[in-house]
């Protein structure tokens, strides 16, 4: 083993650590070094709850109105109307309105789901059509081609994640998700640096175009780079 990949985006500190002291108990038995690193969360976008928690059924074609719910996508529901075909989606982006343009994609549930942005209706709906026939449930992911997101590199749950477990425990690396520039990398350092992490190295995960775009500014910032070939795909 190389390096041991802590995953951010599951588990909780406490299982985490098990692990963490497990594989550091083996290495030294072993009389080996082991580089452990830990991956971020990092910023997404989410789809918000839908009505009595069911899947709704969208099809290739049809009209659908997309609300930017910001931080209450976990409470604001979603529906289709049996009768009317009226269908209402909310995502936690809360910028959605102002970033996207007409002509532009919103890709939901690792791409399963294209729609089109039709027109913005206003500064919290736009109307969009469905490119493709496909069950939709909560929470699924989303992807914003070409939008450069206005959401931290590091959320809320990050900097704790990498202040109080990565620093806490001497690891190697961070692997940043999503970054999308230089001063992304810049801000990541200077959180290790308040938190007494000077010598933990910065990977930055290249995983949009907006990165990929920046790639040489980032590069210098960074202490090495993962390419994210599923994300970058989107």
């Amino acid at each position: 083993m190389n390096v041991a990949r802590f995953n951010f985006s599951h588990g909780t500190h406490a299982a985490h650590q098990e692990v963490l002291d497990r594989i550091r108990k083996v290495a030294a038995a072993r009389d080996i070094r082991i580089p452990m690193l830990l991956d971020t969360k990092g910023p997404e976008i989410r789809t918000a709850m839908l009505r009595n928690h069911e899947p709704i059924d969208l099809e290739a074609g049809q009209s659908i109105t997309v609300v930017a719910v910001g931080a209450d996508y976990d409470k604001w529901e979603g529906y289709k109307d049996a009768a009317t075909g009226e269908t209402k989606i909310g995502l936690s982006y809360p910028h959605l309105c102002q970033d996207v343009k007409a002509g532009g994609r919103i890709l939901i549930g690792d791409g399963t789901i294209t729609i089109e942005v039709v027109e913005i209706k206003s500064e919290k709906e736009l109307v969009g059509k469905v490119l493709n026939s496909k069950k939709l449930g909560e929470r699924k992911n989303c992807n914003l081609p070409g939008v450069k997101v206005r959401l931290p590199v590091l959320m809320e749950n990050d900097i704790n994640d990498v202040q109080n477990f990565a620093v806490k425990n001497h690891m190697d690396f961070i692997a940043a998700s999503f970054v999308q520039s230089a001063d992304d990398v810049r801000f990541i350092r200077k959180t290790l640096e308040a938190a007494g992490g000077r010598l933990i190295k910065i990977i930055s995960k290249i995983e949009s175009a907006v990165g990929l775009k920046n790639y040489d500014e980032i590069l210098r910032e960074s202490d090495g780079i993962m390419v994210a070939r599923g994300d970058l795909a989107m």
